[in-house]
């Protein structure tokens, strides 16, 4: 699977119709992974979740041409055409982006965006696009049945398991724009009247190290912005999407041990 194309097809929708009414779904539907695989590869090459990509290419449209026009239309219209319905939102969202005001920008103008369509081809001829290298295998597990119940978190909460339970696991994941996912978590003894999770045997990319929120975001875009596009391996679009083992015995201050599992598409 060309996972850098999947990125440059989200882009290309994007920009052709920057300002159409859209969401995550629209934008991800009937591309070939998960919600969560797709997020996670988008925000780990371009660094930015799919929305605010959209939010800064508009504002940086507008910006580009209200001064590129000689102030042709007002900050208000330029807000409107964002979603903005007030221009103080705008013009905050726009300070807090890009830490310029309209005049500023306006009298420092010389031809340039302020955020311009991102360079993917520039992205992956870049030798030094990852700083960071961690350690993968390819395992296998048997098939084994979960016990538990589903729950919504928010992404930051995933890395941190709150209930110490063995499993945790994101499956047929959907989230919202600000990003909560679905989670299977917990056990047949913690859980009355729980539900059942069947993980069917299969090869899988694993690493680990602790429960930190800095490990797993640095691993998660090692994994989908440098291995996979690097490697001939493809993510499974099956009903499992990700799985955290957490081992509490190993503990580190207040983090634990973690392994983090993403299935694979086929047998290598």
């Amino acid at each position: 699977m060309d996972y850098s194309k999947i990125v440059r097809d989200i882009i290309n929708y994007i920009e052709d119709d920057l300002y159409r009414d859209f969401s995550q779904e629209t934008i991800l539907k009937d591309m070939p992974l998960s919600n969560y695989h797709l997020h996670h590869l988008f925000q780990s090459i371009t660094g930015y979740t799919l929305m605010e990509y959209v939010d800064r290419r508009r504002i940086s449209d507008q910006m580009y041409r209200w001064a590129a026009m000689n102030k042709k239309f007002s900050i208000a219209e330029a807000a409107l055409k964002c979603d903005y319905k007030k221009p103080r939102a705008f013009l905050r969202q726009l300070k807090s982006y890009f830490d310029v005001s309209p005049n500023q920008y306006y009298k420092s103008f010389t031809g340039y965006e302020l955020f311009p369509n991102f360079n993917l081809y520039k992205y992956l001829n870049n030798p030094a696009r990852s700083s960071v290298d961690i350690e993968t295998e390819i395992v296998e597990l048997d098939e084994f049945t979960l016990y538990g119940r589903s729950i919504n978190l928010k992404h930051e909460d995933y890395a941190v398991n709150a209930e110490k339970q063995k499993y945790s696991v994101v499956s047929n994941s959907r989230f919202t724009d600000a990003l909560e996912y679905t989670y299977f978590t917990g056990s047949k003894d913690s859980i009355q009247g729980g539900e059942r999770l069947s993980i069917p045997k299969s090869k899988y990319i694993c690493f680990e190290g602790i429960s930190d929120t800095w490990f797993y975001e640095q691993a998660t875009r090692y994994l989908y912005s440098t291995y996979l596009i690097n490697e001939s391996i493809d993510i499974s679009t099956d009903q499992i999407d990700i799985i955290q083992e957490n081992d509490f015995n190993d503990t580190y201050n207040k983090y634990h041990k973690v392994k983090i599992y993403i299935p694979l598409k086929k047998r290598l």
